[in-house]
């Protein structure tokens, strides 16, 4: 149910701006009438992160959906937290889903293990700087190895120009699904808080707006704190 709900949610699009889902079938005859419409292609990819001291290199994967046509762009991001999995699977998901259903207009970019070393280890933080990475975002990008790690992440996702970014976390096995708007002190525009309640809204699971003082630190500090600071709509969806 959660994973049909993410993936449908895809189509909240709709909602702001023209890009679609088209069913098999649909997509199979605009294949034949519009070539151009349906040359979605899919890609796989790897960021160099570091090289440990025993030479081993940390990569980012990444994926992205692409069309070439001109639509929103989302970017879905998991696994910030090393020991919050859930976000990988329903990432390969909803990719899995696209090579059947492919998008008409738009790209999706995925980047499914923000956290490689945590995920390694199991872990909530990353483990060069046993620092929780959710939390370095606006940093010095020359600073420590997990601030440097975040502006790696926060500059790949700037350079996409996303319309949408939504962040998946996993709370605890006796938690509900929920969205979290991050209402940082440091926004400018608050047509990009209505943009991301717009999407909580179409994710179809209750939602809440997060500040400062409720959160217990600057939102800016982490991932969509950030994005929504600079003028990106954001979420973190917990499952």
């Amino acid at each position: 149910m959660l994973l049909k709900k993410l993936t449908d949610a895809l189509q909240f699009a709709t909602i702001c701006d023209e890009a679609f889902i088209l069913p098999r079938e649909a997509s199979k005859v605009l294949q034949i009438l519009f070539p151009r419409l349906s040359a979605m292609k899919i890609k796989k990819g790897y960021l160099p992160l570091f090289k440990g001291i025993d030479l081993t290199r940390r990569r980012l994967p990444h994926l992205e959906a692409s069309t070439g046509v001109k639509g929103p762009v989302v970017c879905l991001s998991a696994a910030i937290h090393g020991d919050e999995v859930t976000g990988i699977a329903v990432i390969q998901s909803i990719f899995k889903k696209l090579k059947n259903h492919p998008l008409q207009r738009g790209s999706v970019l995925a980047f499914p293990i923000l956290n490689p070393t945590g995920f390694e280890a199991i872990s909530r933080r990353e483990l060069y700087a046993e620092a929780d990475l959710n939390r370095q975002f606006g940093g010095d990008a020359n600073g420590s190895t997990a601030e440097r790690h975040a502006s790696l992440i926060l500059s790949k996702i700037l350079s996409a120009k996303p319309d949408y970014v939504i962040d998946l976390h996993t709370d605890s096995m006796n938690s509900i699904a929920y969205t979290v708007i991050d209402f940082s002190r440091q926004l400018k525009n608050k047509q990009v808080l209505r943009d991301s309640i717009i999407m909580a809204t179409a994710l179809g699971f209750r939602w809440a707006i997060d500040t400062d003082q409720t959160a217990g630190f600057p939102l800016e500090k982490c991932l969509t704190g950030q994005l929504v600071s600079q003028g990106i709509p954001a979420v973190t969806v917990e499952l």
